[in-house]
């Protein structure tokens, strides 16, 4: 019994401090604005989902969820199809989300998720969130060539064998080479270096420089698709040699950071051979997705490591197997 008082006790300050939070924030917003987040206002979103190359996508499942803060009742569900112009409508009074999801078979499902609750971008005019009606295009890809890839995420993490020495790295096997791990191919070089006493710092350096035409190029994740990442490696893109991530926190400052965040990834060219001219011959390509960080006492991970076993091959359309 008296733990579950305690659970309730907690249950209610959490409660309080959130309420507290929102009325501070309510307190600053108009009249009209704190009005929808007492009572709701009708929100209205009108989809046209295309395929990757612009085409309608007629007859996909839509499904619509609408939540209100406070308000379950207003709270609604329901499943619908688009039209032969590809365009579904959600439209229902909320204060709070809405969160559409769009399937068809052949395609990577897509969603939507519009917020209301905050403050600073949002407005109401006649009781209607703004722009009431306003089209959204949603993208539904098409799957096209998914394939095996070798695939590592944030579990596999590995034990740091050293700090502020050069480690040869196997992209493929998600491991250090010999002495320190079972890799056998230094795909990559890496360089950690922590400092916790005092001011915190900590780094990691990624370098190609030990093949001609290796290297890196920045991309961002594609989060409104269950297909996140390029269907390709562009093999004409410019890939970068080194890259540095860090982190750093002075007593009294802000934290200064550069990182590799769980909405970004690196395409790699890695185990190049290159011609008699010198040209680029062959190569295997990858994916390493943030985040990418320092993981317990020790250890390092990234989000996960996509690595194309077959040469020359830059399809990065990965078959998954979760």
């Amino acid at each position: 019994m008296r733990s579950g008082k305690k659970n309730g006790m907690k249950k209610e300050i959490i409660f309080q401090v959130v309420g507290c939070v929102f009325a501070v924030a309510f307190a600053e917003v108009s009249p009209e604005l704190q009005k929808a987040y007492r009572l709701g206002a009708e929100s209205k979103v009108v989809y046209k989902v295309v395929d990757d190359e612009g085409n309608v996508v007629p007859n996909a499942e839509a499904e619509v969820w609408y939540r209100s803060y406070g308000r379950s009742w207003d709270d609604a569900h329901w499943k619908t199809k688009t039209d032969t112009n590809g365009v579904f409508v959600a439209q229902h009074r909320t204060n709070e989300r809405l969160v559409v999801a769009v399937r068809k078979n052949g395609y990577y499902f897509c969603t939507d998720d519009v917020s209301y609750f905050d403050t600073q971008r949002n407005s109401v005019i006649d009781g209607k969130w703004q722009p009431y009606g306003a089209e959204k295009k949603l993208v539904l890809k098409k799957v096209k060539n998914p394939i095996a890839l070798s695939n590592h995420d944030e579990l596999d993490c590995r034990r740091i064998p050293a700090y502020g020495n050069w480690l040869g790295f196997d992209l493929e096997r998600f491991d250090f080479v010999a002495p320190h791990g079972g890799g056998t191919h230094e795909d990559v070089l890496l360089r950690f270096s922590l400092q916790k006493e005092g001011d915190y710092r900590a780094s990691v350096e990624l370098s190609f420089t030990n093949q001609l035409f290796a290297g890196v190029c920045f991309a961002r994740k594609d989060e409104n698709s269950e297909l996140k990442f390029q269907y390709y490696a562009d093999t004409n893109a410019q890939f970068v040699t080194t890259c540095r991530y860090f982190y750093e926190r002075e007593s009294g400052r802000p934290p200064v950071m550069n990182t590799l965040d769980e909405h970004s990834y690196l395409i790699f060219r890695t185990r190049t051979k290159v011609d008699q001219t010198g040209c680029l011959k062959s190569a295997n390509y990858g994916i390493l997705a943030g985040p990418l960080g320092f993981v317990g006492p020790g250890g390092f991970s990234v989000g996960r490591c996509l690595f194309n076993k077959i040469e020359n091959d830059n399809n990065l359309e990965w078959m998954r197997h979760e």
